[in-house]
This record gives structure tokens, sequence and C-alpha cells, in this order.
């Protein structure tokens, strides 16, 4: 019993603990803002050397919730600025100050002119406030504003608390060099000195792309370093000249005393296009396979992907990995189970060695041969019953084919017919009330995979032969009981239009309406027409510079007209008639 107690307890406790906890339906959003001024207020601290400051600022980022697609750079460039104002901070204090910690703080600086920007710029971009995020971004472009050289900066005022002493180095190789190919660095010192380690950074406008460290631990007074450059297939080159620049980091002892030297060089990597053509037919037959014809002039073998995609850009299961070597070489692409239709082949050549990247892309289409069809289908039937026949003739070439009769999507006849003979086939159409047009398809599909298959479309007009008996005789009883009413009815229509009143030989059927287009057309001698936008005033306005006297009483015409049309109160037509025939008394 006591058990069951507690459980009772337990639960209760559990539920009073869930509706009393908050829940938050809304979707978390990320707000970049404060984020950003904490990345500007740090890079300021830096720049003066409050390197503490920095680094409790570092610590604080690190723990601010991010997006996931931003939280690997974010952590990766706030560990960079913590780390790097740590070994600033050491430094300054001149606390085991040696060539290595300069070294690493140098390596943080390279990261750091290519990290920081993208990073920088990805924040201000997230700000949701349109006007704060220019403002901010004003802030951020201030603070990125020659990061390079400001760091460089940091780093020698680093260099004067270690007790080095300076020496001219100079560093000597090639001016161009294709990528991927290794060349030999020559680097000279003016005596023969201890070095201990050599450090050697590859780096593109953008970022390092290489970076290796060498042991020597003797007295030289040259060094010949063979560096290999990298590839294409690091996909770090754009274009076929591509700007890298080397930099050499020599740390060892000089009459006792610690040196670091830095020396760089810009050099010209060369990459050029992959010497390579694509041929192949425009055109092929269903069933059959497509034949793609490589010229490759490359020194080197080339890895091409290829795939057949379908007019809309929808893949298909036709897709090879070829490996390409130097001449003309076909390939066969098993294109067997394609439908007819629009295709194209996507040829992408990976880079390799020096050869760049390319994607080629080639159209074709399936389809067959136009076999030779003739149809023949009354235009009109007479039914019921709605059957019309099919006179059908095919050519020579096509033995036997399915012959499908279609009305929209419903299958009227389906049948097979032999080839060079006069097929005659009694299809069913759509029945109708009266009359009506039917639409059929005729798809002739040959035996043959090579010939295409034949699509006709046919229409015949149905006539429902018993309706339209049924509908004539009755209207003939009618028209012939009900003559002597029509007679009666012609008669009172008539003796209504004459009441109506005849002027000038014609019926005139007084309204008002009928009056003010009667006026009108008067008035046209004298005056032009109103136009379509011109309101009754204006044309007022306008005739009476013509008209003169006749005006005062045009104006109580147009008056009275204004009131039937846009007054509740409706006007007699008597009015406008006595307008009407002031008027005309003018023209007597």
């Amino acid at each position: 019993m006591k058990r069951y107690v507690t459980l009772a307890v337990l639960i209760l406790v559990l539920t009073v603990f869930f509706t009393l906890t908050p829940t938050y339906s809304e979707e978390y959003r990320f707000d970049s803002g404060p984020l950003t001024i904490m990345l500007i207020n740090a890079l300021s601290e830096m720049y003066v050397g409050n390197y503490e400051s920095v680094i409790s600022t570092a610590d604080a980022a690190l723990n601010v919730k991010v997006p996931q697609d931003l939280s690997y750079q974010h952590v990766k460039v706030w560990s960079l600025i913590k780390e790097l104002n740590i070994l600033l901070n050491t430094s300054a204090n001149g606390l085991n100050v040696t060539t290595e910690l300069i070294y690493r703080v140098y390596r943080l600086k390279m990261e750091a002119e290519s990290l920081i920007p993208t990073y920088g710029r990805g924040l201000v971009s997230r700000v949701v406030n349109p006007q704060t995020r220019a403002e901010l971004s004003k802030a951020m472009e201030q603070s990125l504003s020659g990061l390079s050289l400001k760091l460089e900066r940091l780093i020698n005022e680093a260099l004067k608390r270690v007790n080095t002493t300076s020496l001219r180095v100079v560093l000597e190789s090639v001016d161009e060099v294709w990528a991927g190919e290794t060349i030999p660095l020559s680097v000279y010192l003016p005596q023969e000195i201890y070095v201990e380690n050599v450090h050697i950074l590859l780096k593109t406008s953008a970022a390092v792309v290489n970076a290796s460290t060498i042991s020597v631990g003797k007295h030289v007074d040259k060094l010949t370093i063979n560096v290999t450059l990298p590839s294409t297939e690091s996909r770090i080159y754009s274009d076929v000249e591509n700007r890298l620049t080397v930099e050499v980091a020599l740390t060892g002892s000089l009459n006792g005393l610690e040196f670091y030297a830095i020396v760089k060089k810009p050099i010209l990597v060369k990459a050029e296009k992959p010497p390579i053509n694509f041929r192949m037919p425009s055109s092929i037959k269903p069933g059959s396979n497509l034949s793609l014809t490589i010229e490759s002039e490359a020194e080197v073998p080339l890895t091409i992907k290829v795939e057949v995609l379908k007019a809309g850009g929808e893949f298909t299961n036709v897709s090879e990995t070829l490996t390409v070597f130097a001449g003309v070489r076909t390939y066969v692409l098993n294109t067997s189970a394609l439908e007819e239709g629009n295709y194209a082949l996507v040829a992408e050549v990976l880079p390799k060695g020096r050869y760049l990247p390319l994607k080629n892309v080639l159209t074709f289409t399936i389809s067959g041969l136009t076999p030779k069809v003739f149809v023949g289908l009354p235009q009109v039937v007479v039914g019921p019953p709605f059957t019309a026949p099919l006179y059908l003739r095919l050519g020579r070439e096509l033995n036997e084919s399915r012959v499908v009769v279609r009305s929209g999507v419903r299958v009227l006849l389906e049948a097979r017919v032999s080839s060079n003979t006069l097929n005659s086939i009694n299809i069913p159409l759509d029945g109708v009330f009266l009359a009506g047009l039917s639409s059929v398809t005729v798809e002739v599909i040959p035996s043959d995979p090579q010939y295409s298959t034949a699509s006709i479309s046919l229409s015949v007009y149905s006539i429902n032969f018993v309706t339209a008996l049924t509908l004539l005789t009755t209207s003939l009883l009618l028209i012939n009981a009900s003559t002597q009413g029509l007679i009666t009815y012609f008669e009172g229509v008539s003796k209504t239009l004459r009441g109506l009143g005849l002027r000038g030989g014609g019926l005139v059927v007084e309204s008002f309406t009928t009056m003010y287009r009667s006026l009108i057309a008067f008035l046209s001698r004298y005056v032009e027409p109103p136009t379509i936008s011109e309101t009754l005033r204006e044309y007022y306005f306008r005739a009476s510079k013509t008209l003169g006297a006749v005006s005062s009483s045009l104006w109580r015409f147009i008056l009275v007209y204004e009131q039937y049309l846009y007054s509740r109160s409706k006007p007699e037509l008597r009015n406008l008639k006595k307008a009407y025939e002031e008027i005309l008394r003018w023209f007597k």
C-alpha cells in the first residue's frame, strides 16, 4: 500500500512540474547583432594591446549559441582570436618569449587574415534590423580595414622583445611555374649560421593553402628546399594564371643570440584547360547505344564523369567514370533502355596536375524512323449505332504493327494489322443526343524498334438520326397547330407599334435615349458629335460656340437628360420633348 501512495505522489509532482514549466512554440531566430559588436570591440582592443580583454571577450563569444551552419566557423575564429591574443600577451609581458612563439603568432596571423573578414561580414549579413545592419556593416569594415598591416605591426613589436639579431636573408626561385610542379627554393644567408628550423607557407590572397616545417639543425650559409606546389586537384586555382606567395621563416642562433627571419616571394602559378574534345551523333535510334568519341592531347590520363540527363534535368541510370589517355578513343554508353525523347550528355573532366576542371554538355535525340501510315475515316457518321469504319494501310517496311484507337485517355479499340494491305476496322464512337464532334487518335506501334510510333488525330461529326427526326416532326406539328395564334399575335403587335407614332415615313419610338440620339444626329450637321470621353456639359460648351442663341434651348435639354441619367427622381419625357422641339424650331 505504501508503495502505491509513493507512486501516486510522484505522478502528482511530475504533473505539477510539467504544468508549471513554460513551453516555447516559437522557433528560435538567431540575431547576430550582439556577436557582431563583440567582434568589432575585440579587434579594436587587440589593435591597442588590450589582449586580456580580448581573451575574456573570446571566452564569452564561444558560449554564444549560433545556428548549426555557422557553428564550425564561429568556434574556429574565436578560438583563433583567443590563442593569438594569449601569445601576444605572453610576448608583451616578456615571459618565455622565443622565436618559436613568435612563429606561432605569425602562423595565427596568417589564418586570421583569411578567416576573420569572412566571418565578420557573414555576421553582419545576418543582422535582422536593416538600419542596424547598415551601421554595423560600416563599423565592421572600419575594423577590418588594414587587418593584415595591423597584425604585422603587433608581431614586429613582439619581435623587439625577443633577444634576437637582425639578418638579411634572400629568397630566390622561379617566377612562373605550372600547378603541381616541384620547384627549388634557394635561401641565402649573409654568413654561415646555425639554422634550427625552416617554416614554409604557401598562400593565395584568400587563405593559407599549405604549411610545412623542415628541421635543419646545422650551420649553413645557403639552403636549397624543394617545394611541391598544390595541383589543380586542390581546387584553389580559378583561372589559367594564379598568384601564390611563398613565405619562408628561419629560426636559429648567431653568436649566442637567437634570430628569426621571414622572407616572401610571389610566384605566378599557371594552369590550363584540358585539351580535350567530345564528339557524338546528334540522334540515335531507340534500343541502340550511344557512341562517345573523346580526343585528348593531355600529358596525363584524365578522369571524366559522364552522365545522361533527360531534357528537363531528370537523371537517368546512364552514368560512367572514364579514364582517358592521350589519343582518340570511342566509348559506348548503354542507352538501349532509354525511351524516345531529348537528352543531354554531361561530361565533367576532373582536375588533374596542371589541368583545370571542365564541364561539357552535349545534346542528342533518341528517335526512330518515321513509318509510312495512311489512315481514312468518314467525316460524318449518322447513328445509332455510332460506329465508323477506319481504313488503314501500312508501308511494306513495317511488317506487322499494333494499332490503338483512343478517345482522350479512353481506349476504344486495340488490334494488330498487317502491312501493305488495306485494313478496315469498325471503331465505336461516343453517342450524342442530337449532333456533336468526336475526336479520336490512332496510334500505330511498329514491332520493329527502329521505327517510331505514329500518332494521327482525326475528327468525326456524329448526328443522332432518331433525335433529329423526332424534333423535326414535333416542330411541324406545333407550327401547324399555332398558325392562327401567331397571326393574332402579330396583329396585336402591329397595333401597338402604330400607337407609338410614325414620322417622316419611319417608326419612331419616343424615349429619352432615342430623343437624345436624334438630337445629336440632327446637330451633327453643325457641330461634331460628342466623343467617347466627352461629358454632356463638355459637349454643350463646345457646341454653344457654334450654335449661338440655340445654346439656351440646348442647355435645358442637357439638364433634363442629365436628370434622367443620374438623378433618383426621374423627369417626365414631355419636358425633354419640349426642349427638343424648341431646338428644332430654331432651324425652321
